[in-house]
């Protein structure tokens, strides 16, 4: 093989998929079986957690396609002395693992600005344009912007949840005030009735006593 084939990019790429291939028949047919297995144990065995999150991390990764990944994936497994394919990165072994095509309405390839607004709204925009729907333009005039073109995304439902929990809580709040007032006026009236009570008793018992050495004296 000459030099110049070694400088030719599909040339390189034939000896790099012909080691792969190489590389890939030293695992025996078990270990593939075996590999399988163990992905299923892991999926049956993960237990689920049901509730609201405390905090939730978006990261946009431009270009990051299937074909991207692929070759990260294979590059990363290559290093590691591996065939390349049967390697994982980290995020593909998120418990829930899914895809989301993005792309601007008036582009095939999307700006971050419209993967972003896609992914936190689930509605496609224009390049260039970010918390807005696909009628307004990206460009130096605003006069396609309106109020009712503003996309909501996550974040205001999650901040209008958190509006309501305060709500609640302030409800929750005045509840508990109002019955605590409530039981400390009932606790008073009850300790006035009974002071009563026992002062009249008291005046009663005085003059029955009065009335009986007068009646004695008599």
């Amino acid at each position: 093989m000459s030099v110049s084939s070694w400088r030719n990019p599909e040339m390189l790429l034939v000896v790099v998929i012909g080691l792969v291939a190489v590389l890939a028949k030293d695992e025996a047919p078990q270990h593939w079986i075996d590999d399988a297995k163990r992905d299923i144990e892991r999926a049956l065995n993960l237990k689920r957690e049901y509730g609201v999150a405390k905090n939730a991390i978006l990261m946009v990764g431009d270009g990051m396609g299937i074909p991207s990944v692929t070759a990260g994936r294979i590059w990363k497994g290559q290093l590691n002395g591996q065939s390349g394919e049967e390697n994982k990165l980290s995020f593909e072994n998120f418990p829930n693992v899914g895809l989301s095509k993005t792309y601007n309405v008036d582009r095939q390839v999307p700006d971050s600005a419209g993967t972003a607004n896609a992914m936190m709204s689930g509605i496609k925009a224009n390049v260039g344009t970010l918390g807005v729907n696909s009628y307004v333009a990206y460009g130096a005039s605003c006069d396609t912007y309106r109020e009712d073109r503003r996309t909501t995304s996550v974040l205001d439902h999650a901040l209008a949840n958190v509006g309501a929990r305060i709500v609640c809580i302030g409800e929750v709040v005045v509840l508990v005030v109002v019955v605590i007032v409530v039981v400390v006026v009932v606790v008073v009236v009850i300790v006035i009735v009974v002071v009563i009570v026992v002062v009249v008793v008291a005046k009663l018992e005085v003059i029955v006593v009065a009335v009986l050495v007068v009646v004695v004296v008599v």
